[in-house]
């Protein structure tokens, strides 16, 4: 089993060393690697950092798995992954699974009608998408993503990635039992929980995709 973990530093980089730490831990061996958005983490425990001078928005994650294969893993930079099985539970799951699944901790359904993402439907195992905190793909399946449009919205990368590799279709795996080996950091959803207009840009981008896209299978 082959994992590469990509954590994503945004805002909160005095968490980083602490999640390295968790992914040593694993009872998998781990590949880490950091993308450093505008240089915020100053720390050295990672394998590879990727350093982004400048804000360039949440998609350049993927965008760096192109050059690394086998498993990739993702997680947010507010979260520990604090049970040390999490990993190679989660690995076992993906590589059962076609090359278009993802599997991982949380879910957020995009429904076909609206509302398509301000909604409570959390529920699995199967969905269309996998929220971005804590997810497990082949690294194959990136090639099913094509390119976001320019007008996406920066925090849409994750449903974009989603929609992309499961056509909108419930492909996905996510476990409940995962959400409980996954412990909240300090700054948890910094810069989220009193901004409405997150879900607004989700809202609209999941529209977006669907009129553009969606095939009518169901």
């Amino acid at each position: 089993m082959e994992i590469t973990a990509i954590i994503p530093v945004f805002r909160r980089p005095e968490n980083v060393d602490q999640i390295i730490e968790a992914l040593r831990a694993q009872t998998v061996p781990v590949k880490v690697v950091v993308v450093n958005t505008a240089n915020a983490y100053q720390g050295n425990g990672a394998d590879d950092v990727w350093n982004v001078p400048f804000p360039v928005g949440a998609y350049v994650r993927f965008q760096v798995a192109a050059y690394y294969k086998g498993l990739i893993y993702y997680q947010d930079d507010d979260l520990l992954p604090a049970n040390p099985q999490l990993l190679e539970n989660m690995g076992y799951v993906v590589m059962s699974r076609p090359e278009f699944s993802i599997v991982g901790a949380r879910a957020r359904n995009v429904n076909l009608e609206p509302p398509h993402y301000k909604h409570d439907d959390t529920r699995g195992p199967f969905c269309n998408n996998v929220k971005g905190g804590c997810m497990m793909m082949h690294r194959a399946g990136l090639d099913l993503v094509r390119t976001p449009p320019a007008d996406m919205p920066a925090r849409c990368d994750d449903i974009h990635v989603s929609l992309e590799m499961g056509r909108g279709l419930p492909v996905h795996v996510v476990d409940p039992s995962w959400e409980k080996c996954i412990v909240n950091l300090p700054g948890f959803n910094r810069g989220f929980v009193s901004d409405t207009a997150h879900y607004d840009e989700r809202e609209a981008y999941c529209k977006q995709w669907l009129e553009r896209n969606y095939n009518g299978r169901g």
